[in-house]
């Protein structure tokens, strides 16, 4: 079982869960996103401030199984990078109430967007998903400020303690189905809800 920790012996587990799923084509490439809900939960004994925003997801990896995963042998391994951080909500500095206080047991959710690339059945396709089941992690950002974040740790440690570093999260099965139907993804709203 995946558990984040930082030093002082805080653990934080981020696991994901399914809240829609749709398959879509765009620009000529085929994919599987999905809205998934990212719940963290505390696995230690104090308490842990976590920004209320930390949904930006910057890398998928995907695994045939679980032995696979723990290994880190990914199938599929993008990330994503961006030059403007101003465009993800970054600022220069945070404010307490944008954090949420998770206690010893409890867990916060927010939502976030996901999807991967499908093979198509060309050879420039050939490294991207293929049908059949998977797992799938995603690699989480949890703060968002140029600020030094151990400043702020420091300063509001009565408070609780301040979770800065990335998360990746526990691996979630997922299956790629053969020949889906394939609308614009700008028809995402349409999507059909898991069955799971």
């Amino acid at each position: 079982m995946l558990i984040e920790s930082q030093d002082d012996g805080q653990f934080l587990q981020l696991t994901t869960s399914i809240v829609r799923e749709a398959y879509c084509s765009g620009v000529g490439s085929r994919f599987l996103q999905w809205t998934l809900n990212l719940t963290y939960t505390n696995v230690g004994n104090r308490p842990i401030l976590v920004d209320k925003k930390s949904s930006w997801i910057y890398r998928s990896m995907v695994s045939r199984d679980l032995k696979a995963a723990a290994a880190g042998r990914y199938e599929y391994d993008p990330s994503s990078f961006y030059s403007d951080l101003t465009k993800l909500g970054f600022l220069n500095t945070p404010e307490p109430d944008s954090f949420v206080l998770i206690k010893p047991g409890e867990s916060f959710n927010v939502k976030a967007d996901c999807r991967v690339q499908l093979y198509d059945g060309s050879k420039d396709t050939n490294n991207f998903l293929h049908p059949g089941n998977h797992f799938l992690q995603v690699r989480v950002a949890t703060w968002y400020y140029y600020a030094d974040p151990k400043v702020y740790r420091d300063k509001w440690s009565d408070r609780g303690y301040l979770w800065f570093g990335n998360v990746t999260s526990v691996p979630m099965p997922f299956t790629v189905v053969r020949q889906p139907k394939l609308p614009p993804c700008s028809q995402q709203s349409k999507s059909k809800e898991p069955r799971h």
